[in-house]
C-alpha cells in the first residue's frame, strides 16, 4: 500500500540529484533582467558581488542562466517535500500498515452512503452537492469550468485533472471522524472509481497555517485514511510557487495508475 510514498521518496531524490547537477553545470553567476520602457538589460550578477552586462549576442548564456534559477526555484522546493517525508515515512508505516486490513468507519452514515453512492454515478462531478460555505463571497479565481475556487494554484491543480480527464468536486462535504470538513479536491481515480482526496496548502511557511495544515493532515490519518493512496497533498510557499510539471507527476503517480 505505501509503494506509492516510496516511489515518491525515489523520485525526488532522482530528480533532486539532476537538479544538482545542472545547476553546478551552469553558468556561474545569477541573471538579473532589468526593464526600461520598451528596452531591457540582462545583467550577471556574480557570486563575489560584481556585475557583468549580458550583450544581445550572449543570448545563449541568458537562457542558461534563466534556466539554472527556474531549476533552482524547482530544487529548493523538492528538498523540503523530500525532508518532510522523510521525517513522516517510517512513522506513519509503523502506524499505518496494521490498519490497512480495517474498513474507514465514518459515523455519518447517511453522507458516507451519499459518497458512495455517486462514486458509481458517471456525471457524478456534475451533480449538485453540498459546498464549504466559508467565505464564498470572497472567492474570485475562476476555476475551468467557472467554479469560483480560492487560489490561481487550485485552477493549477483543477486545469491538470481536467486535461488528464479525471473528474473531481471542489469543496465538497466530506464526512470525517463525525463531522463536516471541506477537502479542495474530492477525485474519482478512473482506474477503479475510487474517492482520493487531494488538499493543496498554499501557505505553508506561515506558521499558524502550517499549524492549522498538519492538525487537518493528522485528521485524515486518525480516521484510517492512507497518504498518497486515499489522500494527497501539495505545499506552496512564498518562495516556492507550485510547479506544474510537479502537479502532473502527482497525478501519473497516484491517481493515473
Amino acid at each position: 500500500m505505501f509503494d506509492y510514498f516510496d516511489h515518491r521518496i525515489s523520485y525526488l531524490k532522482n530528480e533532486i540529484s539532476s537538479l544538482e547537477s545542472s545547476i553546478t553545470a551552469a553558468p556561474v553567476g545569477r541573471l538579473r533582467v532589468y526593464a526600461n520602457g520598451q528596452y531591457s538589460r540582462w545583467v550577471l550578477l556574480m557570486p563575489d558581488g560584481s556585475k557583468k552586462y549580458i550583450r544581445k549576442t550572449e543570448k545563449e548564456t541568458a537562457r542558461k542562466l534563466w534556466r539554472k534559477q527556474q531549476d533552482i526555484d524547482r530544487l529548493n522546493f523538492l528538498k523540503k517535500e523530500l525532508a518532510i517525508l522523510d521525517r513522516s515515512s517510517s512513522a506513519l508505516k509503523k502506524l499505518y500498515l496494521p490498519e490497512k486490513s480495517k474498513a474507514i468507519l465514518h459515523t455519518n452514515s447517511y453522507m458516507a452512503k451519499d459518497i458512495a453512492d455517486f462514486s458509481k454515478v458517471d456525471d457524478w462531478a456534475s451533480l449538485p452537492y453540498q459546498k464549504n460555505p466559508y467565505k464564498r463571497d470572497e472567492m474570485t479565481v475562476k476555476g475551468p469550468f467557472d467554479e469560483k475556487m480560492r487560489s490561481k494554484s487550485e485552477v493549477i491543480i483543477g486545469m491538470a485533472l481536467v486535461m488528464h480527464d479525471i473528474k473531481y468536486r471542489y469543496e465538497c462535504e466530506f464526512p470525517l471522524n463525525g463531522r463536516s470538513v471541506y477537502p479542495d479536491f474530492m477525485i474519482k481515480r478512473p482506474s477503479d472509481e475510487k474517492i482520493v482526496i487531494w488538499e493543496h496548502f498554499g501557505m505553508w511557511d506561515v506558521p499558524e497555517y502550517q499549524k492549522s495544515a498538519i492538525e487537518k493532515i493528522n485528521e485524515y490519518l486518525s480516521s484510517g485514511l492512507v497518504p498518497y493512496e486515499d489522500f494527497i497533498y501539495s505545499i506552496e510557499t512564498g518562495d516556492a510557487h507550485l510547479n506544474p510539471e510537479l502537479v502532473n507527476d502527482m497525478i501519473r503517480a497516484f491517481i493515473l495508475r
